[in-house]
């Protein structure tokens, strides 16, 4: 009985002569296929059956990034467990992008999902798993508001930073001058350090300090000017 007056599942398809090939595809592959196969012969006389049969195991792709949460500049290894005895060669994607080594230092930017897939067969990937970088406050950065400072006006300057774990301390300093030294005077705290009632002796240069567990930076110091208060304004 040819196979294709039968009723087979769509992804199953007859690739063989019906004579002396009985070569089988099976397309998307699910864990329902596995099991074992036979082929047979029917004729108007008779039926003969494959005394032997082939077991189709089917397994996942399982992706492991070890270790999940890597402190910046820590080695991580990707591994793909694939449960199949004949060895693969495996490619590596993060957020869809390939990776070249399975064995890396990492940096910021390499956080994010992984997944593994058998070279040749890409559409068939693992669950991607994700990959944490932790490393100290970078990029800190102060900014003013508003811009255009005058006197007797209310300011906020405020702290950012690339952080993770996220900062958690924030400490603001101004710098005094004096003959022959310069120094740095603590004058809050905070993600936000805000001046009311600004006068001339606000003004000067001012940093802030970011600190998360893994560390601490500085910013850039920013210098805060201000324009006089015009008299009856």
């Amino acid at each position: 009985l040819p196979f294709s007056r039968l009723s087979p599942p769509p992804d199953f398809k007859y690739l063989g002569n019906y004579w002396s090939d009985c070569s089988l595809e099976i397309k998307d592959v699910q864990h329902t296929d596995e099991g074992a196969y036979y082929f047979s012969f029917k004729t108007t006389y008779d039926r003969w059956r494959s005394t032997t049969g082939l077991y189709l195991f089917v397994k996942e792709l399982t992706a492991l990034v070890q270790p999940s949460t890597a402190t910046e500049g820590e080695t991580v290894s990707l591994t793909c467990v694939s449960g199949c005895p004949t060895p693969e060669i495996i490619v590596w994607y993060k957020d869809g992008q390939p990776v070249l080594k399975p064995v890396f230092q990492t940096r910021r930017e390499d956080a994010g999902r992984y997944y593994c897939a058998v070279l040749g067969q890409e559409s068939v990937r693992s669950v991607s798993v994700a990959l944490n970088v932790q490393y100290r406050p970078m990029n800190v950065a102060v900014s003013v508001d508003p811009q255009n400072v005058t006197e007797g006006s209310s300011v906020n300057l405020t702290c950012s930073c690339e952080a993770n774990p996220a900062a958690d301390n924030y400490t603001w300093y101004k710098r005094t001058d004096s003959p022959g030294s310069s120094s740095l005077l603590q004058v809050g705290s905070g993600q936000v350090l805000s001046l009311l009632s600004v006068d001339p002796s606000h003004a000067g240069v001012y940093l802030c300090q970011v600190m998360n567990s893994l560390g601490e930076n500085k910013s850039t110091e920013l210098l805060l000017t201000m324009e006089k208060k015009e008299p009856g304004l």
